[in-house]
């Protein structure tokens, strides 16, 4: 196996047996998700580290995800109610997120971008100074 070396994350790879195709439809904290796996960062063992935050979370709070991906840990913040605003460099995981999003009919607490993830830090925080978007310091 190689290493990743790209900007988005992904690694080249090849189908050795069965059908070409690298499609994927799973669950994971509840939640459907659909990605082209050849085109996108996906880990599965990310999985606990995921649930153990969410557990954490009230409706109360606010996310910003700065490399969201495909949504693992945006989308079920998201459905547990907390505003969710998520980045990813990744055109095909920012496509990605938005699809997951509204298939787990989340997208009214959930705000996709596709950024550099400083420039959506600078983005999320000048929205918070003017009032376009919310935020609630945690304690």
């Amino acid at each position: 196996l190689g290493s990743i070396e790209n900007t988005f994350r992904n690694f080249a790879m090849e189908v050795i047996a069965g059908e070409s195709r690298t499609q994927v439809s799973l669950m994971e904290s509840g939640c459907h998700f659909e990605f082209d796996f050849a085109k996108v960062f996906w880990n599965s063992r990310l999985q606990a580290e995921h649930s153990r935050h969410i557990k954490s979370f009230t409706p109360d709070d606010v996310i910003c995800d700065v490399f969201a991906g495909v949504g693992p840990f945006a989308v079920p913040a998201a459905r547990k109610g907390c505003r969710v605003y998520a980045n990813d460099l990744n055109p095909h995981s920012f496509e990605s997120l938005e699809r997951n999003s509204k298939r787990n009919r989340v997208d009214q607490h959930l705000s996709a971008f596709c950024m550099d993830g400083r420039d959506f830090l600078r983005h999320i925080t000048e929205e918070v100074k003017i009032g376009r978007a919310s935020c609630r310091e945690r304690v």
